[in-house]
């Protein structure tokens, strides 16, 4: 299958091509580098080969397999396609909302913190501050569910910080996106249940032009084939 190497990648050998073996970070990785080329290897003969073939536009200089190596290896790298700020919003300002209106709260309705000269506070600072504490405890229920995705070769991953899952694009059955809503936001639709359920939310990128759709959406609906 493959051969670890000390690095923490796997190795599939190809004795013929000794110069230009595939490696992944796993041996699935690995395997799926080694179909590609062998893929792109045959499609480039094919067209070689063709009675019409151009060959005044043929590649001069460097191993063909080792270029298609190159190629191959950048299309399975992991590419972060949610937004830096998913932890921002998912946790740390969540976090610091509720725990410091839980203790403004706290504080208020057990008169440890009182007004001017040590008077009570008034009953509706209490309740403004009760209020305020409220609505960021349910605010935060729609930024629970934001995921980390990434893309690797034909999978998505998605992750919610604790664990992930691998995805392929053919499960996808819809992708739509919320444009005039702060922070923007993506929502992936499955054919089923992928660990997480069988809908996805992330926040892209940010991009400033909210009437236009976001490039992201753009290329999951390409690369899924759906709407």
């Amino acid at each position: 299958m493959g051969e670890a190497l000390p690095e923490g990648f796997f190795l599939r050998p190809r004795m013929s091509f000794p110069a230009s073996w595939p490696r992944g970070r796993t041996a699935a990785t690995a395997l799926d580098i080694a179909r590609d080329v062998a893929r792109k290897l045959i499609e480039a003969r094919r067209e070689r080969d063709a009675p019409n073939a151009d060959h005044r536009n043929r590649r001069v200089g460097g191993p063909p397999c080792a270029n298609l190596i190159v190629r191959v290896k950048e299309q399975h790298k992991t590419r972060i396609i949610s937004s830096k700020m998913t932890i921002f919003y998912k946790i740390i300002l969540p976090a610091m909302w509720i725990s410091f209106f839980g203790v403004a709260t706290f504080g208020l309705f057990s008169s440890a913190f009182g007004g001017p000269g040590g008077t009570p506070p008034l009953p509706e600072d209490k309740w403004e501050v009760l209020g305020l504490g409220l609505i960021g405890a349910a605010v935060w229920r729609y930024f629970i569910p934001l995921k980390r995705v990434s893309m690797n070769g034909g999978d998505l991953i998605v992750s919610n910080y604790v664990r992930e899952v691998r995805v392929p694009f053919r499960r996808i059955r819809r992708v739509s996106e919320s444009r005039f809503e702060h922070p923007r936001s993506i929502k992936i639709f499955f054919d089923e249940d992928t660990g997480f359920g069988a809908m996805i939310l992330f926040l892209p990128v940010f991009m400033f032009r909210p009437w236009r759709e976001h490039p992201t959406t753009k290329r999951l609906r390409e690369l899924s084939g759906s709407d």
